[in-house]
């Protein structure tokens, strides 16, 4: 760490664990990081000072509990070897502080030591200690006597020099206690490396080794094996380490460990805020563990082996088919960001997240506080940090996973997260100014159930999502006890093609990719998705039209035996139409119709509708028949070339008379038709088409009529207008053709049936009569329904 010295307590982020339980009854709390009884111990950190050196790390060493309850309570810590024995009380919902002397620090090599910190409670409490000298601090959060075990396996870090080292600490909670180490590295007293050795422990003995210093190799006792015939606590780190190596500065680490029975096979790693990179390593108990990061497939370990990805630079899944360890470092504060130095913390696997955290940030000052919350996506919004929802928009889904992360900022203080689904967080923070290049970081707790006697008995698991025409099924194999996928395997397939990748056996996930043989025809395809237990699952993806997003889609459904069946490829529909027809002539006689004057363009108003079959040819295109029957609404006028003058009797002078002829048509339409719809986007459509036309006869409507003075009428009629000859069209066209286009939205009222809208234009190819120009064009609008079968 760089920087000015700080009160250590400032330093600390001590994480406060409220398990969660039905029970009001402390008692009722068990199998998680609270309990009434703990083996502690502090390692060495860093190193003493050398003669003549000056005062600088080696100097200021401070040993400090954390301890706090939901309840009340009475805590009692006695360290034997220094005669320390206090008791304290600890009030609900606060944290105590308890300052030790720097004589408990753990000082031999391979001898016990009486330095075993020994804290009982009369409730169940939480206890956090804090080891630090100046610029080298780190944290751990202890663990119960209840959640001990008798196997485990260290994870430390690689050598700096020959006085800053890996080590391994061993606390005996029981007379008698015969503990067998199996180091990974050759040890500080000359114990070679892979050779076990067997030593005898009483209650609150502390033996330690350290690796030895060697030019060629790392030195590292991660992976290093401790076994014991009775409860022990194991505690592992390094006196001060680089990481990654060779990157400035080195920093403590240290952590309590987990049993191995406590391994998981799920873990989600996140960035931390601040931070461009991080380091993990990951911890195998068995031989021939396979391990994935993002379901890839990057080691295959035997026990005790490691693997070590250096420089992470975003958030990622680690998996394996057998239990492993995995710890996250931040890296010192020369790899490029300057900020912070190193730490460690220990991951939880997903099977033992909780749903209720309580924790602390430390005492206020120039520090940015940080939370990563990593939790089920679809459980995101029932997360509350101090009674408000987190903002999901902060959340990103972890790769292909089922869950997500958020780096969530928090101010100075204490704190209290839940959530309806169990979730993981770790909490950490980065100085800054007067308290720049400094770090913390834990995790805040878990629950410790024995997850090495769960039995994988459920099958695979399948989700889907559409990416334009393709579909990409997930088979998952991720919870609590799964051990991965094994298989993904087609049983049958009609107009589906399925593109399955190679599966390492005990990925979590396993990605296939669907796409249809042929666009617009139904298809249907049966998976067998096996898990590496040998457990089997049917699903069965449809690739039909759905009415109600107006698109071929993908339905994926659990079993073998689902029917496929594409509705709405065929549909048929009815519509009535407004229509405002313009007509364009000019001719003064044609047939049996002759006028005066030249017969010029009119328009007026028409209607009715018609009916449509249809056949959707793919998701975009739909291709229909059309029957219409319509009138021809607006009329032609012939105005007279004569004129001549009457008398206006209310002024007494003469004015100006003029009649002219109108004709229109009376007689009906039918058009019938084939378009083309293309739908752009969902609900909207572009259509175009042809038609042929067919009068329904050439009745006409012919009348004189008086254009002007305003005041004369017809002294037959009383009327400015009379009908007149012809009453039919002899020079009428039967048949025409044209084309007719525009545009269309529709909307889904129920599964089958929806509603349409369309604007239309349609013009003819030709003259209406056989001897004369007379054009019609019409701009309409169409209001109907469809009903898809």
């Amino acid at each position: 760490m760089i920087g000015p010295l700080r009160p250590f307590l400032t330093l600390l982020m001590f994480v406060l664990l409220s398990a969660v339980t039905e029970a009001r009854d402390p008692q009722f709390i068990t199998k998680n990081s609270e309990g009434k009884e703990f083996w502690l111990c502090f390692m060495k950190n860093f190193r003493e000072s050398a003669p003549n050196e000056r005062p600088a790390r080696s100097e200021g060493l401070k040993l400090q509990l954390f301890l706090t309850s939901s309840y009340d309570a009475k805590a009692r810590v006695q360290i034997a070897q220094i005669g320390f024995d206090q008791e304290y009380v600890i009030k609900a919902n606060t944290v105590f502080n308890v300052q030790l002397p720097p004589s408990a620090q753990l000082k031999a090599s391979e001898t016990a030591e009486q330095l075993a910190v020994h804290i009982t409670a009369d409730t169940a409490i939480a206890v956090y200690g804090l080891n630090s000298r100046f610029q080298t601090t780190d944290t751990y959060m202890g663990l119960p006597i209840d959640v001990l075990g008798t196997e485990y396996r260290a994870v430390g870090y690689t050598k700096l020099s020959g006085e800053l080292m890996s080590a391994v600490s061993v606390v005996a909670t029981e007379d008698g206690t015969e503990a067998t180490i199996t180091p990974t590295a050759n040890t500080s007293t000359g114990k070679r490396a892979g050779q076990p050795f067997t030593v005898r422990l009483k209650r609150g003995d502390v033996y330690t080794i350290y690796a030895r210093f060697e030019s060629i190799g790392t030195c590292d006792l991660t992976g290093t094996h401790v076994s014991a015939n009775k409860k022990i606590a194991v505690f592992s780190g390094h006196q001060c380490a680089y990481v990654p190596p060779k990157v400035e500065a080195c920093n403590h680490l240290v952590e309590q460990l987990p049993p191995i029975s406590a391994w998981g096979k799920h873990y989600y790693l996140g960035n931390l805020r601040e931070r461009s990179r991080y380091t993990y390593r990951v911890i195998a108990a068995e031989t021939s563990t396979r391990v994935f990061e993002d379901a890839r497939l990057v080691a295959v370990l035997r026990a005790g082996e490691y693997f070590e990805n250096l420089n992470v630079n975003r958030h990622v899944q680690v998996t394996a088919d057998k239990p492993i360890l995995v710890a996250q470092f931040a890296q010192g504060f020369r790899n490029g960001d300057s900020v912070g130095d190193p730490m460690m913390i220990l991951v939880s696997p997903t099977q033992q997240f909780l749903k209720q955290y309580r924790f602390a940030t430390p005492i206020n000052g120039q520090w940015h506080h940080y939370i990563n919350v990593v939790a089920p996506t679809g459980s995101i919004s029932s997360i509350r940090l101090n009674g408000r929802r987190i903002d999901s928009t902060q959340f990103s889904v972890l790769g292909e996973s089922r869950y997500s992360i958020a780096q969530v900022p928090v101010p100075f203080g204490t704190h209290l997260i839940k959530g309806d689904t169990a979730f993981g967080l770790y909490s950490y923070g980065f100085g800054y100014g007067a308290d720049a290049y400094d770090a913390y970081g834990n995790m805040t707790g878990q629950s410790f159930f024995e997850l090495d006697k769960l039995v994988d008995t459920l099958p695979p698991l399948a989700d889907g999502r559409s990416v334009r025409d393709d579909y990409f099924v997930m088979f998952r194999d991720d919870r609590t006890s799964d051990r991965g996928m094994k298989s993904v395997r087609v049983l049958t397939s009609t107009a589906l093609e399925a593109q399955i990748p190679k599966i390492d056996e005990g990925a979590p996930q396993v990605s296939v990719r669907l796409r249809p043989s042929a666009p617009g025809v139904s298809g249907r395809v049966v998976f067998r998705a096996t898990d590496a237990a040998g457990n089997e699952a049917d699903y069965t993806v449809c690739y039909v039209f759905d009415s109600r997003t107006e698109r071929y889609g993908y339905i994926l459904t659990p079993g073998s035996d689902a029917v496929c069946a594409s509705e709405g490829a065929w549909m048929v529909g009815a519509w009535a139409s407004i229509r405002h027809t313009y007509h364009n002539s000019s001719f003064r006689q044609s047939g049996n119709l002759t006028g005066e004057g030249v017969f010029t363009g009119g328009q007026g108003i028409g209607g009715w509708g018609g009916l449509l079959v249809g056949r959707r040819l793919s998701q975009d295109f739909v291709l229909s028949g059309r029957l219409s029957i319509s009138s021809i609404g607006g009329e032609l006028l012939s105005a007279d070339t004569t004129r001549r003058q009457i008398l206006d009797t209310s002024s007494g002078r003469s004015v100006s008379y003029t009649e002219g002829t109108l004709v229109g048509v009376s007689a009906p339409q039918m058009s019938i038709g084939i378009a083309a719809e293309f739908f752009p986007l969902r609900f909207f459509y572009v259509f175009g088409g042809l038609q042929t036309t067919l009068s329904l006869g050439s009745a006409a409507d012919v009348r004189r009529t008086i254009l002007e003075p305003s005041f004369a009428v017809y002294d037959e009629t009383g009327e400015r207008e009379r009908s007149s000859e012809p009453t039919s069209l002899d020079s009428w066209n039967t048949l025409r053709f044209g084309v007719f286009g525009g545009l269309g939205a529709t909307y889904p009222i129920t599964f089958r049936m929806s509603v349409f809208v369309e604007g239309q234009y349609t013009t003819d190819f030709g003259n209406v009569l056989s001897d004369a120009d007379w054009s019609l064009e019409d701009v309409g609008i169409n209001l109907g329904v469809r009903y898809r079968f």
